[in-house]
């Protein structure tokens, strides 16, 4: 089989959208099917069987669709969580005309449209409903195990401090300044715990100054480090040692640093924003409504659990996440959607 991936231009790719195409690429050619990536007409590498958009919003993407249909090629899009609700009301101005002038049509008649969660998928629906919807998840790289001790001692991390790890974008929708206010608040009411918060991430000016700003208040009750963006092999020390991650947004399709903090067992404080909430139904972290209001009691609850029920959720929670979200475990159920999509589209 031979797959085609086409995906936004680069200015346009975010870090996890580059990331989940980059790596579904990898484990499909390791499972034996072409995949081919990278910019240029849709046939720049030769006949291809499908073929795989990657995100919205591009007028690029509307041309090779067009395409597709004279050379009567079957096609997938996955929005990789354009549609989800913040996203669809951010800059709406710009994204619904365009949507219902050319979009909508573009995903009516793909053959399939691939969601990586059941929410999304649902969101996705209301806005095309007559769109031929799947749900597959995306998978995470299992060469990374748990080791707590070794990478507190290479950061330097006090044994008795609770270390909360803020690593993704600084952007409104990841919810950092809720974060740091709802700190601010468990603080100032009294919280007497050993804390540090950590933030890996850099985006807008004038939201990082705001951000910033709310950092040197709550600078007066705990240690707060703000470093640079860590990505690629540096991140995996900061979630090693980390006692509890956090990305409490308000909206995510997926969240595919969620499933690299459970790779190596470190709690979760998330939103139902998220298609995480099952995350904490099997007993591995605290996840609320992305409501800001909801963010100080779930972080109490953290700050309230014993050294000794942390330290036990890690290895399970590393388990359970290598055992539902393995990409060798799910790289089958993409071969088989492939598959399905070619016989109908027959």
């Amino acid at each position: 089989m031979r797959v085609r991936f086409i995906e936004l231009a680069e200015p346009l790719r975010e870090g996890g959208l580059e990331k989940a195409a980059a790596d579904m690429a990898s484990y499909l050619t390791e499972a034996g099917v072409e995949v081919f990536r990278g910019e240029g007409p849709v046939d720049a590498f030769g006949p291809v069987d499908l073929v795989h958009f990657h995100g919205l919003w591009s007028p690029a993407h509307l041309q090779a669709a067009r395409w597709c249909r004279k050379k009567g090629l079957p096609v997938v899009v996955s929005p990789h969580g354009m549609l989800e609700p913040w996203a669809w009301h951010h800059r709406k101005w710009k994204k619904w005309p365009y949507f219902f002038l050319f979009e909508k049509a573009r995903l009516s008649r793909a053959d399939a449209i691939l969601a990586t969660a059941e929410a999304e998928a649902g969101n996705i629906r209301t806005r095309v409903p007559d769109g031929k919807i799947e749900a597959i998840p995306l998978g995470i790289e299992t060469d990374i195990l748990p080791d707590y001790a070794t990478a507190r001692q290479k950061l330097g991390w006090d044994a008795g401090e609770r270390v909360l790890l803020y690593l993704s974008r600084v952007h409104p929708k990841k919810g950092l300044l809720e974060l740091v206010q709802s700190l601010l608040q468990i603080f100032q009411d009294g919280c007497s715990t050993t804390t540090r918060l950590v933030i890996l991430g850099d985006g807008p000016p004038s939201y990082v100054e705001t951000c910033r700003s709310e950092v040197e208040k709550l600078r007066k009750f705990m240690p707060v480090d703000w470093l640079s963006p860590q990505w690629g092999q540096a991140k995996w020390k900061y979630l090693q040692g980390a006692d509890l991650f956090c990305l409490p947004t308000y909206s995510e399709n997926f969240g595919i640093v969620v499933l690299e903090a459970g790779l190596v067992g470190t709690p979760v404080f998330t939103t139902t924003g998220t298609p995480w909430k099952h995350v904490e139904d099997a007993g591995f972290g605290w996840v609320v409504d992305p409501d800001p209001a909801n963010y100080p009691d779930a972080l109490r609850r953290f700050l309230d659990t014993g050294w000794d029920e942390l330290k036990a959720m890690r290895e399970p929670f590393a388990e359970w996440t290598k055992a539902h979200y393995a990409w060798p475990v799910l790289v089958q159920r993409y071969i088989e959607f492939y598959e399905q999509v070619l016989t109908r589209s027959k």
